[in-house]
């Protein structure tokens, strides 16, 4: 009688929790977008569940960079309700695992006191870029009534610039 050997091999995504508190920004009504591909909520690319290196992000918002005469931009505008005013924005940021490896972006989130702004910047992100694990932002929001989610392609065009906002909610 031969010797059998048997193997398995295991492995784990990190499927990031949900927090049920939060406002999460997917389940706002967008004031205005502009991506390639459209606005993205809840899915990568493809249509599958977000993903950054190996986390899962069953809410996210994505926003890939588009060309237009101004400049390469993807951006989401969204009113703030008046009971989220005054909270702090959390996400992840980063580019979809989709993209192996590939893509770039800089995400800033910025607010003003109408739609069309004029825009602050609260926060700008460097340059990130697919493969790199994602940059978990926490930033104060302050009482202005509109907040933009804004993307650009890092200056090397937008091939692969999946930048999703991963469970991007207001606290």
């Amino acid at each position: 009688m031969g010797r059998h050997e048997a193997s398995a091999r295991l492995s784990w995504i990190d499927r990031v929790p949900l927090d049920p508190v939060a406002t999460y920004l997917s389940d706002l009504q967008a004031v205005r977008s502009f991506a390639h591909g459209g606005l993205i909520l809840d899915r990568d690319y493809g249509g599958e569940i977000a993903e950054m290196a190996d986390r899962v992000y069953p809410r996210s918002v994505m926003i890939c960079p588009e060309p237009a005469v101004e400049a390469t931009y993807g951006e989401v505008v969204y009113g703030i309700p008046g009971d989220a005013r005054g909270r702090t924005l959390v996400a992840d940021i980063g580019i979809e695992a989709m993209t192996a490896g590939r893509g770039s972006a800089v995400f800033m989130v910025q607010v003003a006191a109408t739609p069309e702004g004029p825009w602050q910047t609260l926060y700008e992100s460097p340059v990130l870029r697919g493969g790199q694990p994602p940059v978990a932002i926490s930033v104060e929001l302050g009482d202005a009534p509109f907040l933009r989610l804004h993307t650009t392609d890092a200056g090397d065009g937008i091939n692969s610039d999946h930048a999703v906002w991963g469970n991007a909610r207001l606290k």
